[in-house]
C-alpha cells in the first residue's frame, strides 16, 4: 500500500470507509495528472511506499524542461540514492541491512548480502 500527499491532497486508491472513520478524502491516483499536483518549480509531494515501514520520498519539481515530440514520458532525468530493497524492516532495519552487508565480519554478512543482491 501506498499513499500520496501534496499539501492537503491525498492521492491513491479512494475507499468509501476511510470517510467513515473520519479520514481525510483520497483523490484518484489514476485521474490525477502530475502536473495539476506540481504546478511550479518547488512544489513538492510526498510519497509514502509501504505504509508499514513508512518510507517517505519527496518528490520536488526542480525544473521544467521543454517538450520533446520524439520523447516517451515520463522520463526520470536523474536521481539520487538508491531506493531500499523490498521489506527490509524500515528505517532501523535498512541500517542493519547496510552494516550488516558492508561489513564482512558481520554474522549475517553472507545470508543478507545475498538476500539483497536476489
Amino acid at each position: 500500500m501506498h499513499e500520496i500527499r501534496a499539501g492537503q491532497r491525498y492521492f491513491g486508491k479512494p475507499d468509501p470507509e476511510y470517510r467513515s472513520i473520519g479520514m481525510p478524502p483520497v483523490e484518484s491516483e489514476r485521474t490525477v495528472r502530475l502536473f495539476d499536483v506540481l504546478r511550479r518549480v518547488g512544489a513538492k509531494f510526498i510519497y509514502t511506499y509501504d505504509l508499514g515501514d513508512s518510507w517517505k520520498h519527496a518528490i520536488v519539481l526542480e525544473k521544467q524542461l521543454p517538450v520533446d515530440p520524439n520523447a516517451k514520458y515520463p522520463a526520470c532525468t536523474d536521481g539520487r540514492l538508491a531506493c531500499q530493497p523490498e521489506d527490509c524492516g524500515g528505517i532501523p532495519g535498512f541500517y542493519d541491512l547496510v552494516e550488516a552487508i558492508t561489513d564482512p565480519k558481520h554474522e549475517g554478512h553472507e545470508e543478507l548480502r545475498d538476500w539483497h543482491w536476489r
